[in-house]
């Protein structure tokens, strides 16, 4: 057997397999960093894999069976981790035994044959333009920063950015001339493409009165209220949306509003309004079309 597999290619690797908490330290994380995945994904993936160390980090790379993963995943839906967290756990472990494959620590791995857990993808409430002004008008009274929150609010609902492409702008990145923004100019978006958006009425007015108010000192077009003598920009705006919910006013189903809740209505607008899917998929950053 070990003649057929070394004219193969396949000879198992010879000595003790490393520890699964020592791989992950001396070989996975080194890799990560140099994957080119985003910073926001390696803390997200290393957030996991933290905890499977805490439950496989003192078993050999080849001792790992399909019974201490269940066993994890398990322990997960436990302490009331959703469906969807198990299976990016799931896959954060995946990641590392293949790789851990590659160098030839193990020959198969243990979590083939493990089902992901079903995800349920409940229907999404279309937010009217008139709920957003509402919302946009609680988080001015909600938040010592409401202003630029309100504007950021507006800006995701005319241009179907993503939450993190859209406070990453500069006001270099907006073309009054040729009516253009453009979101993820550096590639920092979500398939790694800068995309254009042309100007619709209301998304020229707003940028244009944004503009007129905009700090001189700052490119960003959300600059960070705390940046001091350095031009940074604002990190999030998540806490002034959750005290922008907390409004004692606010109807019921605004409660539950979130910032991807402007990229739908951006799409369901641009639909409404006649525009090809392939072209409302260039500007929300849509590979496929959906």
């Amino acid at each position: 057997k070990l003649l057929v597999e070394r004219s193969e290619n396949r000879l198992r690797h010879i000595g003790q397999c490393p520890k699964f908490a020592n791989y992950l330290e001396k070989t996975y994380f080194r890799s990560l960093a140099a994957s080119g995945k985003k910073p926001d994904t390696i803390v997200t993936e290393k957030g996991h894999l933290n905890r499977w160390t805490e439950s496989i980090g003192q078993l050999n790379l080849d001792k790992i069976r399909a019974h201490h993963v269940t066993n994890h995943l398990q322990r997960l839906k436990e302490r009331g981790k959703a469906n969807r967290t198990c299976n990016l756990a799931l896959v954060c472990l995946r990641n590392v035994l293949k790789s851990a494959k590659v160098d030839t620590f193990i020959k198969t791995l243990p979590v083939d044959g493990i089902p992901w857990k079903p995800v349920e993808t409940k229907a999404r409430r279309l937010f009217i333009r008139e709920d957003i002004d509402q919302f946009c008008e609680a988080g001015l009274a909600a938040s010592k920063n409401g202003r630029e929150f309100s504007d950021y609010v507006r800006l995701l609902a005319l241009c179907g950015a993503r939450e993190q492409e859209a406070i990453k702008l500069r006001w270099v990145d907006v073309d009054f001339e040729r009516k253009l923004l453009t979101i993820g100019a550096d590639a920092d978006t979500k398939n790694r493409e800068a995309r254009r958006v042309d100007f619709n009425p209301m998304l020229e007015s707003h940028l244009r009165d944004m503009h007129g108010r905009r700090a001189p000192d700052s490119q960003w077009i959300f600059p960070s209220p705390q940046r001091g003598n350095k031009d940074t920009r604002s990190k999030t705006f998540r806490e002034s949306l959750l005290l922008a919910r907390k409004v004692a006013n606010l109807a019921e189903p605004l409660r539950a509003f979130g910032f991807h809740d402007c990229r739908h209505h951006f799409i369901s607008f641009a639909v409404m309004s006649g525009i090809d899917y392939m072209t409302i998929a260039r500007w929300v950053g849509h590979k496929d079309g959906g």
